[in-house]
C-alpha cells in the first residue's frame, strides 16, 4: 500500500442509510466514522455531495483539510462495471456514472463496487476471511446479497450478477405470482418482511438483531426465528451445493445478533451437507463494506502511482 500522508474515504450507500469512514494513509488508522439517512429521493449527485460535505466536516473538526484526501471508494447496492452502476434497485438507479460523479466533486482516484462484493473484500483484507481463498460473504440487512470469492478473487459472473442470492426462489408459488420478487429470498428475509413478522408477534422492536436475541427467551418470537434460520440455512445449503466454499461469512445488520443466530443455522445445515462450509460471523460488522471500498481505493491509488512512475 502507498506510504504517504493524507487520507482515504470510504462511502457505503444503502437504501436507508449512508455510512462513511476516513482512514489515515500513514498509520492505517480508521480516524472517523459517520452515518446519516439516505436522502429521499436519492439522486446520485446529491448523495455524493452530502457524503463529501460530511467527510470535510469530520476532517476540519480534526484540523485537517480537504486537499489531504488521496482517494475515495464507494459501495452501492447494485451491479457495477468499470465505475458505472448498472442498476441499484433499492435506490432506483440505472446506468449511473458514479466514478465520474465523484471525480467532479472530488478530483481523486475512485473505486466503485457492489456492496456485498465490498463486504467480501473487507473481510478478506482485515476480517474473518483473511486466510481463506474460497468463501462467500452473505449479507442480510435491508436486502440480501453475497460477495463470492474464488481463488482469492471476486467472482462476478457473465452478467456481473454472481452473488445475487436475493433472487433465489424459495417457493413454487413464485411461478404463479405476477410479482417478480414474490417468494424469493430477498423478499422473505429482507428487513421489511422480518420487521412485519416481529411486529405481528410482539410489537415494534428497535432492531432485528434484538429480536433474534429476544427469541431465545420469548416463545412468541420463535416463529420469527424459525422463519429466518430456515431461509438462511436454505441459502447456505444452496450456495455450498454450487460453490463448495471453505466458509460462509455472515454479515449485515441482522447478523449483528451473533452466535445465537449462527447456532440455529448450523443446526439446520449440518445434517444436509456432506461437506458443509464453516459458518462464521463477520469480524467487521457493518464496517465490512467500508473497509472493502477503502482497500479498493488504496489499490486504485497504488496503480495510479505506479503508472505515474513508469
Amino acid at each position: 500500500m502507498p506510504e504517504e500522508s493524507g487520507v482515504v474515504i470510504g462511502i457505503d450507500i444503502g437504501g436507508t442509510k449512508v455510512a462513511l469512514m476516513v482512514r489515515d494513509l500513514a498509520t492505517g488508522e480508521d480516524l472517523y466514522r459517520d452515518r446519516f439517512a439516505t436522502p429521499q429521493p436519492a439522486p446520485p449527485d446529491d448523495v455524493i455531495a452530502q457524503s463529501w460535505r460530511r467527510a470535510r466536516e469530520l476532517l476540519e473538526e480534526d484540523g485537517r483539510r480537504a486537499h489531504e484526501v488521496r482517494a475515495m471508494g464507494v459501495a452501492v447496492p447494485g451491479q457495477v462495471r468499470d465505475g458505472h452502476v448498472i442498476a441499484a434497485g433499492n435506490l432506483g438507479w440505472t446506468d449511473v456514472p458514479m466514478d465520474d460523479i465523484v471525480r467532479r466533486q472530488v478530483d481523486v482516484p475512485v473505486f466503485v463496487e457492489h456492496d456485498a462484493n465490498a463486504g467480501a473484500i473487507g473481510e478478506h483484507w482485515l476480517g474473518a476471511a483473511r486466510d481463506i481463498r474460497e468463501f462467500v460473504f452473505l449479507s442480510v440487512g435491508t436486502g440480501v446479497g453475497a460477495g463470492v470469492v474464488l481463488d482469492g478473487k471476486i467472482h462476478r459472473g457473465a452478467h456481473l450478477a454472481a452473488g445475487e442470492v436475493g433472487d433465489m426462489v424459495c417457493d413454487r408459488g413464485a411461478f404463479r405470482s405476477a410479482d417478480r420478487g414474490g417468494a424469493n429470498l430477498g423478499e422473505l428475509i429482507g428487513a421489511r418482511k422480518l420487521h412485519e413478522i416481529v411486529e405481528s408477534a410482539v410489537g415494534e422492536m428497535s432492531s432485528l438483531s434484538e429480536a433474534v436475541l429476544a427469541s431465545t427467551r420469548d416463545e412468541r418470537l420463535r416463529p420469527f426465528m424459525d422463519h429466518l434460520a430456515d431461509l438462511l440455512a436454505i441459502a447456505v445449503i444452496n450456495i455450498a451445493a454450487v460453490l463448495d466454499p471453505e466458509a460462509v461469512v455472515l454479515g449485515g445488520g441482522t447478523a449483528a445478533a451473533g452466535e445465537p443466530l449462527l447456532r440455529e443455522v448450523r443446526a439446520r445445515i449440518e445434517s444436509r451437507l456432506a461437506a458443509a462450509p464453516r459458518l462464521v460471523l463477520s469480524a467487521l460488522g457493518e464496517d465490512a463494506q467500508l473497509h472493502g471500498v477503502i482497500f479498493g481505493a488504496l489499490e486504485t491509488l497504488k496503480k495510479r502511482r505506479a503508472g505515474e512512475d513508469s
